[in-house]
């Protein structure tokens, strides 16, 4: 309160927000992402039936492993995941792979459909990747 009294805000926002705004913004990013396939995404590859997160062990890595987003289809055999990075630069081609790791970890479905989420766009490799059925590549921009 004492920087906004004292019109010092300029200094606080660049220490206390402008750093961290990442970091806060990466969670309401993934509802952002979650809410735009539930009601805006009208060429989902699957009937949708719940939207979450998951967590589990990877089994190669033997590391925790974190996917943005899990949206199972109706069937139960298909799965949209999902990463969602709200950063300054743009997804390398690392993430996808790294999603595919992470598939293999969960199991238990037939299909995976990739969707990457960034607010800064994509690396060109893996532009060059997105075939609008295997692989979906969304911006900030896209979603508005």
């Amino acid at each position: 309160m004492a920087a906004v009294v004292s019109d010092r805000m300029e200094g606080i926002y660049t220490f206390a927000v402008e750093q961290r705004l990442s970091d806060y913004m990466g969670l309401v990013f993934e509802r952002m992402c979650r809410d735009y396939l539930l009601l805006y995404d009208s060429g989902l590859p699957v009937n949708l039936q719940n939207v979450g997160q998951w967590w589990g062990g990877n089994p190669v890595t033997r590391k925790q492993a974190q996917i943005d987003i899990v949206a199972l289809s109706a069937e139960g055999r298909s799965a949209i995941v999902g990463s969602c990075k709200f950063r300054n630069e743009v997804m390398p081609r690392s993430e996808w792979d790294l999603m595919k790791d992470y598939t293999r970890a969960m199991g238990g479905f037939d299909r995976f459909y990739y969707y990457l989420f960034s607010k800064s766009g994509f690396e060109e490799s893996l532009i060059r990747e997105d075939d609008g059925t295997n692989l979906r590549l969304v911006t900030l921009d896209e979603m508005y």
